[in-house]
């Protein structure tokens, strides 16, 4: 496997991270793919987060089993990212059914043999610690919008996978990208005085997906839950990432934020996900959208980094642009 040497300020606290999700999925493990798109990463001036493909038969299934691919399609990866000086600075397994893909909705995976699972997945991201050992890449998910998983119950099993991906990469920094339920529940744990997983990680993680209010894109962008319709979570989304860092004394890392690059110009609000095919593959909601988000998630101390999904379908901003607007925001700050 080729090794890519990635610069220290990936971690320093005086730098914010700024990325772009992609997936190995069997679709771009080609050269032609990379060489299509890395240069259009590399001018956005981002960092790569790669998504790995876990399979589970169902949502009860308890041996998750790596992709069998996955050593060829990481030679590559590395291989294509040095030729075009792109950095790998996160990787992120995602469990998948073969079924639905990435569209499988983790967060109702319950595993009908919890030991199994873990004693599986310890397997797996034994793994992908190496992984990121040899090529030296920074951050390491050990889970993703797994809500089951995620409680409290189950902390002493996410230690010994923490413990053993220490072992073998001591300086890999493990988080666990949580939805906004699951996030708001880590933030209860604390208030309860309860152990969480949180206070195991090294970064706390939220994928962001707020609603955005259409009557505040031409504001001055500040930072503040005033932008985002109401919802029924205990917090809102800045509110909760300030409380995390505050309750955690951890820095927060926007894992996931992004918009489908459809538009509904009749509607009063901005939703992350708008997959009504009557719709236009205009960008222009997308790129309102990431104005105000980006714009405010970058300007908040707070965090750390943010990784914008997705380089493919429906997300599919770049050559487009919402790509100018991440580029302008991502230089300004």
């Amino acid at each position: 496997m080729s090794i890519i040497i990635l610069s220290r300020s990936l971690i320093n606290n005086d730098v914010k991270i700024k990325g772009v999700a992609i997936t190995l999925s069997d679709a771009n493990n080609n050269d032609v793919w990379y060489d299509k798109n890395l240069p259009k990463i590399k001018k956005l001036g981002a960092t790569l987060q790669v998504v790995t493909v876990v399979t589970v038969k169902s949502s009860q299934d308890p041996v998750p089993i790596n992709d069998p691919k996955i050593s060829e399609k990481l030679d590559r990866l590395f291989r294509k990212c040095d030729e075009y000086g792109v950095k790998v600075s996160f990787i992120k397994p995602h469990l998948m059914t073969t079924e639905l893909g990435d569209s499988f909705r983790r967060y109702t995976y319950h595993p009908n043999e919890i030991n199994k699972f873990f004693e599986e997945w310890e397997k797996i991201m034994s793994y992908y610690a190496w992984v990121s050992k040899q090529n030296d890449v920074p951050l390491l998910s050990i889970s993703c919008e797994t809500a089951y998983l995620s409680q409290n119950i189950y902390v002493s099993q996410w230690q010994s996978i923490i413990n053993k991906i220490k072992l073998i990469n001591p300086d890999v920094k493990v988080t666990m990208p949580f939805t906004k339920s699951e996030f708001d529940r880590e933030l209860t744990y604390h208030e309860q005085g309860k152990k969480s997983v949180s206070t195991l990680l090294d970064y706390i993680s939220l994928n962001m997906y707020p609603v955005v209010k259409r009557d505040t894109i031409s504001e001055k962008i500040k930072v503040s839950d005033e932008y985002f319709a109401k919802t029924d979570y205990k917090y809102g989304f800045i509110e909760g990432i300030k409380r995390a860092r505050q309750y955690f004394d951890k820095d927060i890392l926007i894992s996931e934020t992004g918009a489908v690059s459809r538009s509904d110009q009749a509607k009063e609000y901005i939703p992350a996900i708008n997959l009504n095919p009557n719709n236009p593959l205009d960008h222009i909601n997308q790129d309102q959208w990431v104005k105000v988000v980006l714009g405010i998630i970058l300007q908040m101390d707070d965090v750390k980094g943010v990784y914008i999904w997705h380089v493919n379908y429906p997300f599919n901003f770049l050559d487009s642009p919402t790509e100018k607007t991440i580029k302008h925001l991502f230089e300004q700050y």
